[in-house]
Formats: C-alpha cells, sequence, structure tokens
C-alpha cells in the first residue's frame, strides 16, 4: 500500500494479513483520507517501491485506521512519461512509477504463488499505448 500526506510525500505501507483485523475500515477507498496511528516505522526493505522514502510503515494488531476528513482535493499522481520508463535507469526500475496511457493488450490472469496461503497473489501484463 501506499501512503501520501497532504503535502504529497510518498511512503511505502505494509499490512500483513494477520493485523488486519477490526481496528480497520471494512473497504479502504482510494483517494480517501484516514488517520492512522500504532504503526511501526522500519528503513524500506520492499523489493519493489512506490515510494524513494527511506522508511516504510508496518502496520500491526494494535494499529488503527479511521476514515478523517479531506484535507485537500489532489490525487498527488506523478506521471512519468513513456521515453522516461523506456530509457529507465537500473534505480529507477526499482520504483513504481504512475503513468497515462490508452490499454492495448491485457493477458490473462497469473498466479505469482500457488500453495493456498494468503500470501497467493494473481496478476495481469498490459500493454500501454503512448497517447502523447
Amino acid at each position: 500500500m501506499i501512503l501520501v500526506d497532504e503535502k504529497g510525500t510518498r511512503i511505502d505501507a505494509v499490512v500483513p494479513s494477520d493485523s488486519y483485523p477490526r481496528n480497520f475500515p471494512r473497504n479502504p477507498k482510494e483517494g480517501k483520507w484516514y488517520f492512522i496511528w500504532e504503526f511501526d516505522v522500519m528503513p524500506s526493505s520492499l523489493p519493489e517501491k512506490n515510494s524513494r522514502h527511506p522508511y516504510q510503515l508496518i502496520f500491526n494488531r494494535k494499529t488503527t485506521m479511521a476514515y478523517y476528513r479531506q484535507k485537500t482535493s489532489s490525487e498527488f499522481l506523478q506521471c512519468v512519461d513513456f521515453p522516461r520508463i523506456n530509457n529507465a535507469s537500473e534505480e529507477e526500475k526499482k520504483f513504481v512509477v504512475d503513468v497515462v496511457g490508452v490499454v492495448a493488450t491485457v493477458s490473462p490472469i497469473g498466479k505469482l504463488l500457488d500453495g493456498g496461503s494468503d500470501l497467493d497473489s494473481s496478476y495481469v501484463t498490459f500493454t500501454l499505448k503512448d497517447t502523447a
């Protein structure tokens, strides 16, 4: 999960499956504001990062997340153009970016892990067409 504050600062947040109980909204909505407390802060160690922040938040059993009034209408998108993506350095490839384009193809749903655990994940691969 990626969290953004009212200044646009992004930070990754990890929500282990055993810490997603009663203290969270049933279906958190993208773009909505939430007040979060009782979490751990650790150096960032995710293989794929949603932010360049040196730390990440780790939610735990005490973490509470409650709806909060909207602080700003900005969506804080940081879109990257296609040439920059195609010419990304190895360091830049470690970070997720926002991009706008037309979906040209979508693959069938694949499985990253298959073992009946909470870590099982599905994925699709899609091709975007540059609209610039």
